[in-house]
């Protein structure tokens, strides 16, 4: 996988819950840094409740580096869709989503993350310096991004759960 093939993260699990008890905990911005060895957290910048174009800092960490991010909320349906775009909403860095489907008395959790076309990031950065190995960077990046979204949404499924 290279970066040319605009490479993507998807997961998903079944809820024994409705999307009415699932969703608080998808559009909740903050959530994730319970679950997420990367994500450390996230703040309101402009509202207090998400509704589409708000906007919100998070906060990331990978070894010693930390870097935070503005997110834009670029499409937002109660109980069906939660997605922001990170950074510059013409050439952002990544675009994330929850997404729910209600199936009886469960609730199928999706959530995909998919890198932009900014390139000034790390990833970008650690190719730069590796060119001969861009498919194999790529790729550990996206399981990466694969096991700290398995762990978010198994977390939700726990808090959903209950």
């Amino acid at each position: 996988m290279k970066l040319s093939d605009s490479p993507r993260a998807d997961v998903e699990i079944v809820i024994d819950a409705s999307v009415e008890k699932v969703w608080p905990f998808i559009c909740d911005p903050d959530l994730p840094a319970e679950f997420s060895e990367e994500f450390q957290g996230a703040v309101w910048l402009d509202v207090a409740e998400p509704s589409l174009g708000a906007k919100f800092e998070g906060t990331n960490k990978m070894g010693e580096r930390v870097w935070t991010t503005t997110s834009t909320i670029t499409n937002f349906s109660v109980n069906e869709i939660f997605e922001w775009t990170v950074e510059d909403l013409d050439n952002p860095v990544s675009v994330w989503s929850f997404r729910l489907v209600p199936n009886g008395e469960t609730t199928l959790l999706m959530m995909s993350g998919a890198l932009g076309s900014y390139n000034e990031t790390g990833l970008h950065a650690a190719i730069a310096k590796d060119p001969e190995n861009e498919e194999a960077i790529v790729a550990y990046r996206m399981n990466q991004w694969r096991q700290n979204m398995l762990k978010t949404v198994e977390g939700i499924k726990q808090l959903s759960e209950k």
